[in-house]
């Protein structure tokens, strides 16, 4: 409801820029205070370590300028979710000094960020992250706004019936576990990286409506992603090539560095911007030495196949650009029919991508030790998925163990398998499993046809790059977490999103471009109004 006191919608928006002035000088002043007491610990409390007064000062900024920013402009969240995604890990995991983004803890429970830096249990209530603070924070006001400026209205794209049904079923799955008295912080956990992607989704719906706007998102990708790769491979370097099964990053880290690759190809098939061109490029190299260097079999296998369908898809769909695309074809052919040869006995980093395809018919030792695990674990997740077929175990609950698994320093991997499309059809049994496939298959299929009808370089590249990485993030999730992961999630939710939105930004595209016309009134109207010639005859 609008205040009566602004009679306008005009005077209103003048009063509102009034309190946004307010609001930005009151910012200032805090964050000045801030920066001053950070100023006056470190130099009248010497004995305290300037890293950590350094580090909480920054925490604080943080947390008055973002929500601020946020308040007034709702993109901005999903903007700050998009980069923080690509960026931060979702776990607390070690931090390695060569990789500054390990140190913030914006995906980790409050609770947690207590005990890992401040050692204290004083915030155990505290159970939801910063993250999802934000979310919050992004949806209650981009609906007050909306609602006061008169301009409310949800919209849920094409793929909303589809993921709604899906949802659904996750909330199904959430109270069959709760039902039977199964560990709630557990299902909590499982159910959240969905629920991200529901919400988040229906944002990206309802807040994009410009090419501009999903150009920032494809710099964001370059630029994060940009400086991971470098972190990444200075870690590498610092190790001395030296690096344990387990990696030095996460996991799921290769799979976002892995973008750089797909973006560098699109926009060298459909000549969109050379700064891009060239951006990405730069970037590209110490990503790849940190994809390598991080040695996750799962990554390279994403990246593989997802890359198979791409060249014909896109032959179809950028006719202008067939030429071009058949003769990359080749060239990677021959290069792969090169490489594939020499590199199948390889034991490098370099070697990766081919002991990714080697391992399926011909494992090493360690590529055999985890195979055998992962095996075991899958017996193990369709033992307990047959006890409830129809609609699943739930969520919150351990998978059974006919086949013993190792025994190991932490019970998440007894609630959580490698393999998350098991995971799915475990937790809501067929029906769940059913709807799954199907949110994927309409999202792959209507994704594709919204590329066939959309011309705009941009926008092309963007909903490629979305059926790319939804191809990933599936062939991932076979051989590692995925649909549990919050970063994973949160990026899939905004491009898939964008791929919705395709056909609308298309049209505003075309309309933007479209030559001016005018009726045949204002035709009429405009020889009445325009000026007589004038002839100055001269004798």
């Amino acid at each position: 409801m609008i205040d009566n006191s602004y009679p306008s919608l005009e005077e209103l928006k003048t009063g509102q820029r009034l309190r946004k002035t307010l609001v930005m000088a009151l910012v200032a002043i805090t964050v000045t205070l801030v920066i001053g007491t950070m100023t006056a610990i470190a130099f009248f409390v010497p004995q305290t370590e300037p890293s950590t007064v350094m580090i909480a000062g920054l925490a604080v900024i943080t947390c008055i300028l973002v929500p601020t920013l946020v308040c007034y402009y709702p993109r901005a969240g999903i903007y700050f979710l998009f980069c923080s995604a690509l960026l931060f890990p979702g776990t607390s995991m070690t931090s390695i000094p060569t990789m500054p983004t390990s140190y913030v803890p914006f995906w980790w429970n409050i609770s947690t960020v207590g005990q890992v830096y401040v050692s204290t249990n004083a915030l155990k209530a505290l159970s939801f992250s910063p993250a999802e603070f934000l979310m919050v924070v992004t949806i209650l006001t981009w609906i007050i706004k909306t609602v006061v400026m008169r301009e409310f209205k949800i919209s849920g794209g094409v793929f909303f019936g589809v993921i709604a049904a899906y949802t659904t079923m996750v909330g199904i799955g959430f109270l069959n576990g709760f039902s039977h008295a199964h560990n709630l912080t557990m299902a909590l956990y499982e159910v959240r990286a969905q629920a991200y992607f529901f919400m988040i989704y229906l944002m990206t719906i309802n807040i994009f409506d410009d090419k501009k706007q999903v150009k920032v998102l494809i710099w964001l990708i370059v630029i994060c992603t940009g400086f991971q790769g470098l972190c990444s491979a200075i870690t590498y370097f610092s190790l001395n090539g030296t690096v344990t099964e387990e990696g030095f990053m996460s996991h799921d880290e290769s799979l976002y560095l892995s973008l750089l690759i797909f973006i560098a190809l699109l926009n060298s098939l459909l000549n969109i911007d050379k700064r891009l061109k060239w951006a990405t490029l730069i970037a590209l190299v110490p990503s790849i030495v940190g994809i390598l260097g991080n040695q996750r079999r799962s990554g390279i296998a994403a990246v593989i196949v997802a890359f198979l369908p791409l060249l014909p898809m896109m032959y179809v769909i950028s006719s202008e650009h067939r030429k071009k695309i058949f003769a990359i074809g080749v060239v990677i052919a021959i290069s792969w029919s090169i490489y594939l040869p020499i590199a199948w006995n390889g034991t490098g980093a370099w070697a990766l991508p081919a002991r990714s395809i080697r391992s399926q018919t011909e494992p090493n030792a360690r590529d055999n030790a985890s195979n055998s695990y992962r095996l075991d674990e899958e017996f193990d997740v369709k033992f307990t998925r047959d006890t409830s077929p129809f609609i699943g175990v739930g969520y919150g609950s351990p998978f059974l163990q006919p086949r013993p698994l190792p025994a190991v320093t932490t019970d998440f991997v007894y609630y959580m398998p490698h393999n998350s499309v098991l995971w799915v059809w475990m937790r809501l049994g067929h029906i769940g499993f059913l709807l799954y496939f199907l949110m994927v298959a309409i999202i792959l299929i209507k994704g594709v046809h919204h590329l066939k009808t959309t011309t705009d370089p941009t926008l092309l590249l963007v909903g490629t790059l979305t059926v790319v990485y939804l191809l990933m993030v599936i062939t991932f999730g076979k051989y590692d977490l995925a649909l549990v992961n919050c970063r994973t999630m949160i990026l899939l939710s905004i491009l898939v999103g964008i791929l919705s939105l395709l056909p609308k930004l298309q049209a505003n595209e075309d309309a933007k471009n479209a030559p001016k016309t005018l009726d045949p009134l204002e035709e009429e109207l405009e020889s009445a109004n325009a000026p007589s010639p004038n002839f100055d005859l001269q004798m």
